[in-house]
Formats: C-alpha cells, structure tokens, sequence
C-alpha cells in the first residue's frame, strides 16, 4: 500500500511528475490511494483542507507501508512521533531557495529517501547531513522514445529552447538571466535564436 501525497493543481511541473507516477503505478498494478492537498476558498476552508489531508497522513503514518510525497513542504503534516511506515520524499529543488536552512533540515530528516530530479539538486543537498538515503533518480522530462522516429535534423544557427512557465512571481527560472546574456551570444553567433514555450502574465514583459 502506497500513500501518494501530492499538491494542488494540474499545469506545472511538479504536478506533471505526479501524473506520471500516477500512470507508473497503475500500469504495474502498485495498489495506492492518493491524498491530494486542496486549500482553496476562505481560510476556514483552507484550515478544514490542511486538517483532512493531515489526519490521513498521520493515520497512514502509524501503519507498515510507503508513503511518497509529491512536495517536501507536504512532510509538515507528519507528527514528529510514532512514524512507522518509510517515507520517501520528491526534492525538485526550487525549495531549498525558499525555504530557511534550518526548515529545510527538519522537513528532509522526516523521509526515509529523499528522491531528487537532478545531479544539480543531489549535489546540492550532498553536504547536508541527513539521516535518509539520497538518490537521484528521475528526471521530470518525457521519454525519447517517444521520438525515435523522427529524424534528427542540425540547425543552421544555435538554437536554444527554454520550456517552463513564464509567470511574474516566478522569474527565478532563468528567462531574466537568459535575456541579459542573450548579447554575448549573438555577438559571437549573429543569426543565433532564443525561442521561450510556455504560459502566463509574464509573457508581455
């Protein structure tokens, strides 16, 4: 039995790594229950969503069994106490910006494996003292099965291709630090083009 914790919302990246765990688990008949975490409306409502997905995890939490969990802020609704079944965390990293260093030790010291989507995270949290198996293990991006039948084709120029949202509140992805660089590079590769896929309301800027 597996508890597969995960987040609000279907667009973004992390929640595009739960749907492939989701479509893992079911091709290979892995019996789970997800709990998904949903804080929406006034904050009645939103304390009512913390209380029901924190009273799973903690009754999931005394039993033998796996609990895997989407996000690390998602480790803050297991008690401290009478943990029982092995947890394993997804680390994608944007949460060590963010989160204070000291926060970011307690929440990680909860989870049996800590799973990171990259060598750049596991190397970052390699020098932190933690008690679980670290491991890079997966990478969020698609199968290159998927293209094996379409010939590959070398571009005239340089090309580079950023996929991610563009959102005014996320400017830490790295479109911003792309632009100012951008010169240089044209400057030694002139018909060189930059291409952004992706949404939001930072599309304009």
């Amino acid at each position: 039995m597996i508890l597969f914790g995960t987040s609000r919302g279907n667009t973004g990246g992390i929640q595009r790594v739960s749907e492939h765990l989701r479509s893992i688990m079911n091709k290979h008949d892995l019996a789970f229950q997800e709990v998904v975490y949903n804080p929406q409306g006034g904050w009645f409502s939103r304390i009512r969503s913390k209380i029901a997905f924190t009273t799973v995890v903690r009754e999931h939490a005394r039993k033998e069994g796996l609990m895997l969990f989407s996000h690390m802020n998602l480790l803050k609704s297991i008690s401290d106490e009478k943990v029982k079944a092995k947890v394993a965390v997804m680390l994608h990293g944007i949460e060590l910006d963010y989160q204070l260093p000291i926060e970011s030790y307690r929440l990680l010291n909860k989870a049996d494996y800590v799973i990171c989507n990259s060598k750049f995270t596991e190397g970052r949290i390699s020098k932190m003292e933690l008690k679980g198996d670290v491991r890079q293990a997966y990478y969020p991006g698609m199968n290159p099965d998927i293209f094996k039948n379409y010939p590959r084709k070398e571009a005239d120029t340089p090309l580079i291709l950023m996929v991610g949202r563009m959102a005014s509140t996320e400017r830490y992805k790295g479109h911003e630090q792309m632009l100012q660089t951008w010169p240089e590079v044209v400057a030694e590769h002139a018909g060189a083009r930059l291409i952004f896929a992706g949404e939001g309301d930072d599309i304009d800027y």
